[in-house]
Order: structure tokens, then C-alpha cells, then sequence
């Protein structure tokens, strides 16, 4: 496999975890279920 296609398959892959990320984190905030953190 060539650089450019492992280079391209790690973005998506890094893409893809960053937008569930965001979107787990969102949601954590929006059921308050982060006060847990709030103590930090």
C-alpha cells in the first residue's frame, strides 16, 4: 500500500473518531452528565 493511501485511510479514520468524540462530548453535556468533571 502505497504512503499516500495509508496517509489518507489514517486521516479518515482520526476524522471519523474526532466527529464521535465531539458528538458523545455534546451529548454528555447536554444530558448534564458531566458533573463528574465539573469538580476539576
Amino acid at each position: 500500500m502505497s504512503v499516500e493511501k495509508q496517509n489518507f485511510i489514517c486521516r479518515a479514520y482520526s476524522r471519523v473518531f474526532v466527529g464521535l468524540f465531539l458528538d458523545w462530548v455534546s451529548n454528555g453535556m447536554k444530558a448534564k452528565d458531566l458533573d463528574c468533571f465539573s469538580d476539576a
